[in-house]
C-alpha cells in the first residue's frame, strides 16, 4: 500500500515553526519582572495596549503601593529571539477555597491589559497564555475590559474553545469624542440646548475676567509638583473633598505625582487648566497615549460653578484641538470614566468595559455556573434595567455627516 504524501506549502511550515519558537513562563515576582521592564514596554509598543497606566512603571508603582506583599505574576510568551510577543500581569488572591486571578487595578487607576504583538500570529500567543494561566490559578476575574477590543475576543474565544466557564457582566459604556479639523461643523451637531448653555455660560465667565485655557505638556519636576497640587486643591474644593474622596483626602497625592512623572518621562503627559484672572478654577489631567488624549481625572472649584467652569474647560480644549495644525496628533478624547448625561453631551461614540469571569479549574468552573445560574435568578425576579442605555451621544450625528 502507497503510503499518504503530507504536502506543505511553505507558509504553513513557516507558521509552525514559528509557533513551535513561542515559548511562554511565568514571572513570579515583582522585582523579576522589573528586570524586563524594556522588553515588556517593546510589547506595549507594538501592541494594541491603549493605556499607558499598563507600561511596566505604572504596574510597578500600583503593586508597591496598593499591594506591596501581594502574590504578583506576569504570563509573557516570548519569541525565538526572547523579546515579548504577549503578556498579562496579574494578581494571585484566595479567596473562598480558590485562587482567583485578577488584573492589576483598583478604584483610583487602572493598570491591567492583554497585550499581544501585532507581529504573531494572537490566537497562539492567547491560547498559550490561557494554558499557563490554568496553572497558576482556578478562576480569573478581570475587570475594565474592552470586550469589543480583538485581542480580548481572541481572549473570550479561546477560553469558549478550552470549555471553559465564561461569563460576562457590568457591561458599561465609555465616552470618545473625535477630533476632526472643523470645529463648528462639530459644535453645530451638538444639540440646541448644550450649545446655548456653552454659549451663556461662556459670556458670563467671560464678564467677570480674564479666561484663558492653559496647556502644559511634559514639564520638569518643580513645575510638574506645582502645577499637580493646583489640581488637587481645585479637586479638593468640589464634592469629592465634602465626601472625601478627592485625592487630597484620601493623601493619594505622592501617588499621582509620581504616576504623573511616570507618564512625562514616557513623553505623555498633558495637564489643561481654566485659568480666571490667572487663577485655576477647572482642570483635566490626561495621558496622551497613541493618538489618543485619556482623561483621568477632571474637576473644578464649586466656587466659580455658576460660571460652568467644567464646560468652558472643554469646549475650550477641543476648540483648540480641531484643526490645530501646529501638533495635529490628537485624534480622539476619552472621557475614561462611564458615560453619563454630562459627558455624553461631547461625546461623537463609545465603547464597552465589562468584567470577565472565567473557569480555570474544576472548582473555578463550579463557581461560574454559580454565578450564571445567580444572575438568571435575579433577572426573573427584578429585571435590570441598564441606565446608561438610555444616554443619547450628543455628537454623534457630526460622525454621520462626516461619513456621508
Amino acid at each position: 500500500m502507497q503510503s499518504e504524501l503530507k504536502v506543505e506549502t511553505l507558509d504553513t511550515l513557516t507558521e509552525s515553526v514559528q509557533h513551535a519558537e513561542l515559548k511562554v513562563e511565568t514571572l513570579n515576582s515583582l522585582s523579576e519582572f522589573v528586570q524586563y521592564a524594556q522588553q515588556w514596554n517593546r510589547l506595549w509598543d507594538s501592541s494594541e495596549a491603549y493605556e499607558a497606566t499598563s507600561r511596566s512603571e505604572a504596574i510597578a508603582l500600583w503593586v508597591r503601593t496598593f499591594e506591596p506583599s501581594g502574590d504578583f505574576r506576569a504570563v509573557v510568551v516570548k519569541s525565538a529571539a526572547g523579546e515579548f510577543v504577549g503578556g498579562i500581569a496579574l494578581m494571585v488572591r484566595s479567596s473562598r477555597g480558590l485562587k482567583k486571578l485578577t488584573l492589576i487595578g483598583n478604584e483610583w487607576i487602572n493598570c491591567g491589559e492583554l497585550m499581544i504583538s501585532g507581529e504573531v500570529d494572537s490566537q497562539e500567543v492567547t491560547r498559550k497564555i490561557i494554558d499557563q494561566l490554568k496553572r497558576e490559578g482556578d478562576l480569573l476575574e478581570f475587570d475594565h475590559i474592552q470586550f469589543d477590543a480583538p485581542r480580548w475576543r481572541a481572549f473570550a474565544s479561546c477560553l469558549t474553545e478550552a470549555k471553559q466557564g465564561l461569563e460576562i457582566s457590568r457591561i458599561q459604556r465609555v465616552g470618545m469624542i473625535d477630533i476632526g479639523d472643523d470645529w463648528d461643523g462639530y459644535f453645530q451637531c451638538l444639540s440646541g440646548n448644550h450649545r446655548s448653555a456653552v454659549r451663556r455660560s461662556e459670556k458670563k465667565i467671560r464678564k467677570n475676567g480674564d479666561v484663558q485655557l492653559f496647556r502644559l505638556l511634559n514639564p520638569e519636576d518643580e513645575v510638574l509638583c506645582d502645577w499637580m497640587n493646583k489640581a488637587f486643591e481645585i479637586e479638593h474644593k468640589s464634592w469629592k473633598g465634602a465626601n472625601g474622596t478627592s485625592i487630597l483626602a484620601a493623601q493619594m497625592d505622592d501617588y499621582f505625582i509620581q504616576e504623573a512623572k511616570n507618564a512625562r518621562d514616557c513623553g505623555m503627559l498633558e495637564l489643561w487648566f481654566l485659568l480666571l484672572d490667572d487663577q485655576p478654577i477647572a482642570f483635566e489631567y490626561c495621558h496622551l497615549v497613541k493618538g489618543n488624549c485619556h482623561s483621568y481625572k477632571i474637576g473644578y472649584d464649586e466656587g466659580f460653578k455658576s460660571f460652568g467652569p467644567g464646560r468652558q474647560l472643554r469646549k475650550m480644549q477641543l476648540e483648540y484641538l480641531t484643526g490645530n495644525d501646529v501638533e495635529p496628533t490628537t485624534f480622539a478624547l476619552d472621557t475614561m470614566g462611564l458615560l453619563c448625561p454630562t459627558k455624553a453631551k461631547w461625546v461623537t461614540r463609545d465603547y464597552r468595559i465589562s468584567r470577565m469571569t472565567a473557569s480555570l479549574s474544576f472548582k473555578g468552573g463550579l463557581f461560574v455556573r454559580g454565578k450564571q445560574c445567580l444572575r438568571k435568578i435575579k433577572n426573573r425576579i427584578r429585571p435590570q434595567h441598564d441606565e446608561q442605555s438610555d444616554i443619547k451621544l450628543g455628537g454623534a450625528s457630526f460622525l454621520d455627516v462626516h461619513k456621508s
